[in-house]
């Protein structure tokens, strides 16, 4: 029995488990925060890579790389703490289309997060809604990414709530 259980069903577990990251390419996470604040100051808000540390949970340092700040073609480093671990990635903006849309590519640690996240106004509230595509690079990264999922949605959530609280606080 316990031969049979080594020989048959511990590598079907193991396949099983390796086998979402095989097929998954990327992995789709969204995000939606209403902001009781004018769509111009919350695009700004968001937009604005001096905002962060107001807002992003960890933030230490934020550093400019190339091209014209806050335009299509700038990068940045942006580097934070988690759990006493620090984490450094390099954000390129991709489009701005002012107080509407804005696209954001990410790379960290063998990951890529390409944000396109959206700004829309109903009576008193500005919307934010982002859909944010991850892909990895690596065999161990890919197969690990459907599996992350909950953790990045959990993050890029945390974070859009901090930004919330720091508009409706100003």
């Amino acid at each position: 029995m316990f031969k049979k259980l080594i020989k048959y069903i511990l590598p079907a577990l193991i396949i099983l488990l390796i086998l979402p990251g095989l097929v998954t390419r990327k992995v789709k996470v969204t995000t939606k925060v209403a902001v009781q604040k004018p769509i111009a100051a919350v695009y700004i808000g968001l937009a604005d890579p001096a905002k962060l540390p107001y807002w992003f949970e960890g933030f230490q340092k934020i550093e400019h790389l190339q091209g014209m700040p806050f335009v299509p073609g700038s990068v940045y480093r942006i580097t934070w703490e988690r759990k006493g671990q620090t984490f450094s990635a390099v954000e390129k903006v991709v489009k701005i289309d002012w107080k509407k849309n804005l696209k954001l590519e990410m790379h960290i640690r063998g990951l890529q997060i390409d944000s396109d996240i959206y700004f829309y106004e109903i009576e008193d509230k500005t919307y934010v809604d982002g859909t944010h595509l991850i892909s990895a690079k690596g065999l161990v990264k890919k197969i690990l990414l459907p599996w992350a999922k909950p953790w990045i949605k959990k993050e890029l959530y945390q974070n859009f709530m901090h930004f919330k609280e720091m508009m409706e606080a100003s």
